[in-house]
């Protein structure tokens, strides 16, 4: 599988595998074998929601806090992050927007003259976000539906405005419609009915227009025909 992805992709383009830590290290071996250049392993925290901290003695708010997340089951440690190992094909370059790269300014600092270059990196490798859970009102949700804010960071790493993501396990959609919404293209496909209906029946489709909005089945496709999309 990863070979074809090496086969299919531009040169250059970066890899993403979202696992668990101890799948990270057969899979590692698999990207590395098929021709893609490891570079790190990203951590996603599975965090709670913010909420405030009041002063207990005027009540006032003093600052926030993280609610602990839900993490999986594990003895004797519970497990509340993800793997993200990221890859590459060729050199990839970093993006030319800085503002997806969270970055500061430093040109009007008072030693301007001693930083070169004009601006400094933030974002690390650890990203701070909760699970996508069932709410209160019962909407459904696919089983391991990544949340958007991640994609999109991973999107705006890895890709320009009008560049063709590609997602080979598409599930719930959500990478589609992160792409999307960055203004990137998308491919996505899974042979199970299930993710394509889901999928389709997003609402943040309806914010984009129909014409960005994917089938929901597509007629007459098995698993082999899947399979063919990759030549193999």
């Amino acid at each position: 599988f990863f070979k074809e992805c090496y086969r299919v992709l531009r040169d250059p383009a970066h890899l993403y595998v979202m696992c668990d830590d101890e799948t990270a290290y057969a899979i590692r071996e698999d990207i590395e074998e098929a021709g893609f250049e490891y570079r790190k392993k990203i951590i996603w925290r599975k965090v709670g929601k913010k909420e405030r901290v009041n002063c207990p003695h005027c009540g006032r708010e003093a600052t926030t806090k993280r609610r602990a997340g839900q993490p999986g089951m594990g003895y004797p440690y519970r497990s509340s992050y993800e793997v993200i190992l990221l890859a590459q094909k060729g050199a990839r370059p970093a993006p030319t927007n800085r503002s997806v790269r969270d970055f500061i300014d430093v040109k009007d600092w008072p030693d301007e003259a001693s930083w070169q270059p004009d601006w400094v990196d933030l974002l690390d490798d650890v990203h701070e976000c909760g699970r996508i859970k069932p709410s209160k009102h019962g909407d459904e949700v696919y089983p391991t539906q990544k949340p958007l804010s991640i994609l999109k960071t991973l999107i705006g790493q890895s890709s320009e405005p009008g560049d063709r993501v590609l997602d080979p396990f598409a599930g719930s959609g959500a990478t589609l419609v992160a792409a999307a919404q960055e203004g990137r293209d998308y491919l996505g496909f899974d042979v199970l009915d299930k993710a394509r209906d889901f999928c389709a029946a997003r609402e943040e489709w309806y914010g984009l227009g129909e014409a960005k909005r994917p089938d929901a089945v597509v007629e007459g496709r098995v698993e082999s025909d899947i399979f063919g999309l990759f030549g193999g």
